[in-house]
């Protein structure tokens, strides 16, 4: 067999694509222009050629210094105090903290006042309401019972002048009860009713009566009064 001249042969390995620059973290590594656009040749196997990058790669990693090492990113004794006089402002004095509990005080004091006030003038308010509803209850029961001459009911009965007490609610003591709590165990507000008819005058000769109630009471320390007036003539 004729012999076979061995020789070496350069063969071209290319090189896998490897970006320009690789971040990571603080450190920016760039790799060199030959790794990137040429490609490797060599005589040894391709997993060597690789190696050949790391270690460069590796290289220049160890050799970049870090951003915190550099002289302007240490603060200077200027700044430092500077800080140091706003940390020494940046606080709440006590004269401020004393001034900002009064005036919150005094809010607190105004606001309570004014819920009790409307408080108040609630619980008057709905007296004042249970108060009328007696007088109209007893008027409207003086327009509508039965008056003949053969009945005559006592709520339409003549009355001196000056009137008589109206006890409307059977108690037989002489007061109404007009607001009540506690399942009508506990009276808030009573009163005095006080009822007057008196004859009315005309040219007729008709039997026409003025009936007026009036309930006083006190609630509150204040008194009240209420009144309400009507006119029933008979029904024959």
């Amino acid at each position: 067999m004729p012999n076979t001249r061995s020789g070496s042969r350069k063969h071209s390995v290319a090189s896998p694509a490897i970006p320009r620059e690789i971040t990571q973290s603080a450190h920016t590594i760039r790799i060199p222009p030959t790794a990137c656009s040429q490609s490797i040749k060599s005589d040894v196997p391709r997993h060597t050629s690789c190696y050949f990058l790391i270690i460069t790669v590796l290289s220049n990693l160890s050799t970049k210094p870090h951003p915190s090492a550099f002289p302007e990113d240490i603060p200077s004794p200027v700044a430092l105090g500077r800080l140091g006089r706003f940390r020494r402002r940046a606080g709440v004095l006590l004269a401020e903290a004393v001034v900002a509990c009064g005036i919150l005080t005094m809010v607190m004091v105004g606001a309570s006042h004014a819920m009790l006030n409307a408080r108040r003038i609630s619980a008057a308010s709905r007296v004042l309401t249970g108060a009328r509803a007696v007088v109209q209850r007893d008027i409207d029961t003086a327009l509508t019972v039965t008056f003949s001459q053969s009945s005559q009911p006592a709520i339409l009965a003549i009355t001196p002048s000056g009137g008589q007490v109206y006890d409307d609610d059977g108690g037989f003591d002489n007061t109404i009860q007009i607001a009540v709590q506690d399942n009508g165990t506990m009276v808030v507000a009573a009163g005095v009713l006080t009822r007057t008819v008196t004859a009315v005058a005309n040219s007729d000769g008709a039997d026409i009566r003025q009936i007026t109630f009036r309930l006083d009471y006190t609630y509150q320390g204040r008194a009240e009064s209420i009144s309400m007036t009507t006119m029933r003539s008979i029904d024959d």
